[in-house]
């Protein structure tokens, strides 16, 4: 968090009600949230470009082979 921001949440925190502190932290952890998807999404980008992806059918053999006698092991990008 840049100094700023944090500066101007710990002097106006302390000041709002508690039902603006609630929408205050709500707000920040809605923000939190939709950074961590845009950077899990943009990791997918990357593994996408990287060709670190498998195939609908390798992962569906994968998992059909679940709990069986000659269960295979998870796709590798080797």
């Amino acid at each position: 968090m840049s100094n700023v921001l944090k500066e101007t949440v710990e002097r106006v925190a302390p000041q709002l009600s508690e039902a603006g502190q609630s929408e205050l932290a709500a707000i920040v952890e809605e923000q939190a949230r939709r950074i961590a998807v845009e950077e899990a999404v943009r990791r997918g980008i990357d593994d996408v470009e990287a060709a670190r992806v498998f195939s609908e059918e390798q992962i569906a053999v994968w998992l059909q082979s679940w709990g069986k006698d000659d269960e295979r092991p998870p796709p590798s990008c080797d």
